[in-house]
C-alpha cells in the first residue's frame, strides 16, 4: 500500500481486519465446555478430498511445541509462512543448504498435517496461514492437558499411590 493520504481508509481496513481477528483469537482461547471432543479429533486420522492425513499424538514434546508456536501470538494478526513457522520451530539456523531444505519440507509436511485436520487455514492468494477458532480450542485444550493438566494429575495419583 502507498503511504498517502488517500489511502488511510484502506490502512483503516486492513488495520480493523487484523483487531477483529486477534479480538476473536482471544476471544475463543479459554476453554469453554468439554475439550475430549476436540483432543478425541486430533487423535484420528482424517481423509480429506481423498488425502489422509495423519492423527496427532497431542501430548507429544514436539506436537505441544508446534501447538504453543502456533498459539504465541504473534501469527494472530498477519498469519505466517513457513518460514515464521520454522523459525519458532528451530532455535538455530540451518548449517548447510541440505539442512534447510529439508526443514522446509518437513515444516510443509505439518502445514499439510494442520490443514487437514482444519487446525490451519489457508490465506486466499497468499502463501499465508491463519489459525481457525476450532483450531485454537483444539490446541489450547492439548497444550493445556500435557502442561497443566496431567502434571496435577500425576502429583495427585502419586501421593494416593503412598
Amino acid at each position: 500500500m502507498r503511504k498517502g493520504v488517500s489511502n488511510f481508509w484502506r490502512y483503516a481496513e486492513v488495520a480493523h481486519g487484523a483487531n477483529s481477528r486477534l479480538i476473536d483469537a482471544l476471544a475463543n482461547a479459554p476453554l469453554k465446555g468439554n475439550a475430549t471432543e476436540a483432543l478425541d479429533r486430533l487423535c484420528r486420522s482424517q481423509s480429506k478430498a481423498g488425502q489422509h492425513v495423519a492423527a496427532f499424538n497431542p501430548v507429544t514434546p514436539e506436537n505441544v511445541t508446534l501447538f504453543k508456536a502456533l498459539l504465541a501470538g504473534e501469527f494472530h494478526l498477519n498469519g505466517f509462512r513457513n518460514r515464521d513457522l520454522q523459525g519458532k520451530l528451530y532455535s538455530a539456523p540451518p548449517t548447510n543448504p541440505i539442512e534447510a531444505k529439508r526443514r522446509t519440507h518437513r515444516t510443509s509436511r505439518l502445514i499439510a498435517k494442520l490443514r487437514g485436520h482444519g487446525l490451519i487455514a489457508k490465506v486466499t492468494n497468499s502463501r499465508l496461514y491463519r489459525v481457525t477458532h476450532s483450531g485454537v480450542k483444539a490446541m489450547w485444550a492439548a497444550v493445556r492437558c500435557r502442561c497443566i493438566d496431567f502434571p496435577i494429575a500425576f502429583n495427585m495419583s502419586e501421593s494416593f499411590a503412598q
